[in-house]
């Protein structure tokens, strides 16, 4: 049980005595592998299992799997039944997966809180939902949507609903989850299963800098550029200076080489190294 009637202030989120904005750093690793055959460099031996962060560098790594993750944004506006609903879903994938609720609604968040063992009851391997609602469920109470949207882009959860009204300004403020599902209309099992996003998405807080899988995992980005001799009137002009002021000599010279080379009569009006040897 998350919601509990002794709280504690956290960086002005009430959460329960038991209960860490930093549960993440207690999920258990995913059970993701891979497999291969002997290579000379990583000694892999065929059939064996090997983690992700062992394949990483040899093979393509898109993300590091772990339990699945939800969480549920509420406003005073929401329906505590679909709430409690919702929060099943993930945890169904195993007793290690966390599923949250951030509200600024206490009514809710008890309403919720009150349906959650009932509906969880209905369900077909109860014990699953219970043991994750249990040990990483969290209902997170803030005083403002503000402060929702900070407790929530800490968290990253793989997936967020949203449950509130104004949702151009959610939309517009949350930055941090795997993927964003806007409404009562919407929920988890659309995404997993047929609303044509891809469900492949971070966890263990790498929303905050990734997201779900998609066509640019798969490819590799190589950049060029070409400088002719007019433009390094202008691009060595400058790269010369900001690297003196960085202490970059050698830098440096490498620029002003071009500088004397192509404009030998230019008064440039700062130093300019000219090579002594030709």
């Amino acid at each position: 049980m998350t919601f509990c009637r002794k709280f504690s202030r956290i960086k002005g989120s009430i959460i329960p005595e038991r209960c860490s904005t930093d549960r993440h750093e207690t999920h258990q690793a995913g059970k993701s592998d891979c497999r291969g055959p002997t290579h000379d460099r990583t000694g892999v031996r065929l059939g064996q299992r090997v983690s992700p962060v062992q394949c990483a560098g040899s093979v393509g790594i898109h993300v590091f799997a772990t339990p699945a993750e939800s969480a549920i944004i509420a406003d005073d506006t929401a329906d505590p039944m679909t709430i409690a609903v919702d929060l099943m879903p993930q945890a169904e994938h195993g007793t290690n997966s966390p599923v949250w609720l951030f509200t600024t609604s206490e009514t809710i968040a008890n309403r919720v809180m009150e349906r959650v063992p009932a509906v969880g009851d209905e369900m077909p391997n109860a014990e699953v939902f219970h043991a994750a609602w249990r040990d990483y469920g969290e209902t997170i109470l803030c005083h403002s949507r503000e402060e929702v949207v900070e407790v929530s882009d800490r968290y990253a959860s793989e997936h967020l609903q949203m449950f509130a009204t104004d949702l151009a300004w959610w939309k517009r403020n949350l930055n941090n989850d795997g993927s964003l599902f806007l409404g009562e209309g919407s929920t988890v099992t659309h995404g997993d299963k047929c609303s044509g996003t891809n469900h492949i998405l971070p966890t263990m807080r790498a929303g905050r800098c990734s997201g779900g899988l998609n066509v640019h995992k798969f490819m590799k980005v190589l950049t060029y550029q070409e400088i002719s001799e007019e433009a390094n009137a202008v691009f060595s002009a400058v790269w010369s200076r900001i690297s003196r002021v960085e202490g970059m000599e050698r830098h440096a010279r490498a620029s002003d080489r071009r500088l004397r080379k192509y404009f030998p009569q230019k008064d440039w009006g700062f130093d300019v190294y000219a090579q002594k040897h030709h």
